[in-house]
This record gives C-alpha cells, sequence and structure tokens, in this order.
C-alpha cells in the first residue's frame, strides 16, 4: 500500500529544525555502528543525509507524513522514533557483501602503458 509523504519546499523553521534533529540522531547512530555519513544542510533547502554503500550514494531524508516523521530512502520507510532500527537497516545495507567484489568505478581511459620505440631492420 503507497504511503503518503509530503516534503515541501516552502518549509517552515520548525519542519527544517524538525527533519535536521532527525537526521543529526541518526547520524549518531550511524556512527555508532561505524557507518560514515555525511548530513548535508544546504542553505535554505530541506537537509540530507548521505552514505555510501557499494559504490553508490544513498540519499536519507526525514519527511512528516500522516502518523508522524519518517526517514526515506530508496526502498525504505522507518518512523522517525525508531532511530536504531533505521540505523541497522542502513548500516546492514552499507555493509560490504562477501559474494561480491568491491565496486571500482570504470576507467574512462586505458591504463597507461609505455611506448616501444619502432626499431627500424
Amino acid at each position: 500500500m503507497p504511503s503518503v509523504v509530503t516534503i515541501s519546499t516552502h518549509r517552515t523553521t520548525v519542519s527544517s529544525e524538525r527533519r535536521l534533529h532527525h537526521l543529526s540522531a541518526l547520524v549518531r547512530t550511524l556512527q555508532a555502528h561505524s557507518v560514515r555519513a555525511l548530513l548535508s544542510v544546504p542553505h535554505e533547502q530541506a537537509p540530507i543525509l548521505y552514505l555510501s554503500a557499494h559504490g553508490h550514494r544513498i540519499a536519507v531524508v526525514a519527511a512528516q507524513s500522516p502518523t508522524g516523521w519518517v526517514f526515506l530512502w530508496p526502498g525504505a520507510q522507518v518512523p522517525a522514533d525508531d532511530v536504531e532500527s533505521a540505523a541497522r537497516q542502513l548500516a546492514a545495507f552499507a555493509q560490504p557483501r562477501p559474494d561480491r567484489q568491491p565496486h571500482r568505478p570504470h576507467r574512462l581511459y586505458p591504463p597507461h602503458r609505455p611506448h616501444l620505440r619502432a626499431v627500424a631492420a
């Protein structure tokens, strides 16, 4: 069943402070789980939490839903009052998978090889 969540660009100071409060609590809990995260607080925009998982950047936002505040990231929605559960889910997602090689970005150019001089015979 789809959920209804509103993320408005016209926020009040109170909702911006609540978003920052919830995301800051999540950052502290993620650090306790040894997950590095970056909390971006752009001027006049909603704060966004970023973490890296399997070579991709994951964005986590706090939003107000009809049932209260929630953390949202691709494929998940967790109540903001359950910070520990959100941190556990994100930490499990961010852990390296033992069955896969670490993600390495593709090189745009072939690796540098020494040039051989042509020898005339």
